[in-house]
């Protein structure tokens, strides 16, 4: 299929149709990333809220594996770039960084108006995280 007009996005390589980027209205993005380890510097993320404003479009960033780094390594938040409340929301899990995998225990920052419509979807998914593992979530972001 062939691209009617290139949109160039943050690289030489990532071209998409502009009549695409037109109709978008979620970015999601994952870094650190998993499975390839890819970073993101505060650079990309600025391109990605500029992006995101002359589009109108909502960036979720996964950011599960904000603490899983190593060589003295700090990942970036998304949410570190001025504008980036603006147009997008983080979301971090206990999962990763605390070995919770399956317990469904996270949370999301940012856009408040993203925040609201995002509880009001989760309200009526499901019934809640089991109190006990609420507390495990407590003791692992105070412990050590």
């Amino acid at each position: 299929m062939a691209i009617k007009k290139p949109l160039k996005l943050f690289t030489k390589r990532e071209i998409v149709d502009e009549e695409i980027v037109q109709r978008a209205k979620l970015m999601f993005i994952n870094y650190p990333n998993n499975p390839t380890a890819t970073i993101a510097d505060k650079n990309f993320f600025e391109k990605v809220v500029k992006f995101a404003k002359k589009y109108d479009i909502l960036v979720c960033h996964d950011f599960a594996y904000s603490e899983m780094t190593f060589d003295g390594y700090k990942a970036n938040s998304f949410l570190e770039v001025d504008g980036a409340k603006e147009v997008g929301i983080e979301f971090h899990s206990r999962s990763k960084t605390y070995n919770m995998t399956g317990w469904r225990l996270g949370f999301a920052v940012g856009n408040k108006d993203a925040i609201s419509a995002l509880s009001v979807i989760k309200t009526n998914i499901d019934s809640g995280v089991f109190k006990a593992i609420k507390q495990a979530g407590v003791e692992a972001l105070t412990a050590p």
